[in-house]
């Protein structure tokens, strides 16, 4: 007879001295473990492996790369894809990084500014553009540099702003 006793989670017969099993309590007791382990086997197989979600995570990535490739070719043009336009961003950064920009002011009257430009290594090129019209009091004007600073002057009483761009 089953017991009055029984196990926390199975509720297996667990027998006192005073009980007397019988051979049936054991055949209910084998079927509730084997319930029990096949219900765990079933939880373990569908339960998601390392290499499984590693291949979903590839597909995914896959997929979203080649849309973005198709939308990328729509904006930019057939045949451009998000590495041509990385490619792009990154020579835009180098011309970025090998060109410095700025606004100052011209002193005027044979005077000249210092800028700090930054690059490192003397310009190759430097560009000035008054940011307004002198009106004639610009006079001539000049620029010179070297590895540290653009050096601007003018010789007539302008002492507006102006753009100044330097390049490597």
């Amino acid at each position: 007879m089953p017991s009055q006793n029984k196990t926390q989670y199975l509720s297996l017969n667990q027998w006192e001295g005073n009980e007397y099993p019988k051979r049936i309590d054991f055949v209910d007791d084998n079927l509730k473990i084997d319930t029990a382990l096949n219900n765990i086997s079933i939880e373990v197989e569908s339960k998601e492996t390392p290499a499984s979600s590693q291949s979903k995570a590839d597909t995914a990535q896959a997929n979203a790369n080649s849309y973005t490739d198709t939308q990328v070719g729509n904006i930019a043009g057939v045949g451009r894809t998000t590495e041509t336009v990385k490619q792009n961003s990154d020579n835009i950064i180098m011309i970025k990084n090998s060109t410095k920009k700025g606004i100052s002011s011209f002193v005027g009257n044979g005077n000249e500014i210092t800028i700090a430009h930054g690059l490192g290594e003397a310009p190759n090129a430097v560009y000035i553009t008054p940011r307004e019209n002198p009106n004639g009091y610009l006079g001539e004007f000049w620029v010179r540099s070297d590895v540290t600073n653009i050096y601007v002057g003018n010789s007539g009483s302008f002492t507006g702003q102006f753009i100044w761009v330097a390049e490597k």
